[in-house]
């Protein structure tokens, strides 16, 4: 079973601002990321089925999808965890925000506030004792 959980990152601002804010991440089974793969492979191997009666371009989509469905499945059981959204406070603007990551997202990584347009890099949280 899908088991939710919450990790602490930093967000800093190109200012060297920083404030805490939460990660949220589904963390999969090794059976649920198995019948995640093979969804994702029927999908693709579906619509390369129905690329099947496309007039012409039918030569370039059923191969593409029959290829993307393998290279999408292999992707999706390697992917222990999927982001669910990131919730904290902007170190430059002092509002709230709440930030969408893409599943195959991993950390550092740059995004926006949506309040005031700052450049914002999400960083995992420092372990207390290690600076």
């Amino acid at each position: 079973m899908a088991v939710t959980e919450t990790q602490v990152v930093l967000l800093r601002d190109s200012k060297g601002g920083e404030a805490e804010a939460c990660l949220q991440l589904t963390r999969f089974e090794p059976r649920e990321r198995l019948q995640r793969a093979v969804r994702m492979l029927g999908i693709c191997w579906g619509l390369a089925l129905a690329a099947v009666f496309v007039p012409i371009v039918h030569f370039i989509l059923v191969p593409g999808f029959l290829v993307a469905g393998v290279v999408m499945a292999i992707r999706r059981y390697r992917q222990p965890t999927e982001p669910n959204g990131l919730h904290g406070q902007c170190p430059g603007c002092q509002r709230a925000v709440v930030l969408r990551l893409e599943a195959g997202e991993t950390l550092p990584q740059w995004k926006y506030c949506p309040e005031c347009n700052a450049g914002l890099q999400l960083l995992p949280a420092r372990i207390q004792g290690t600076e």
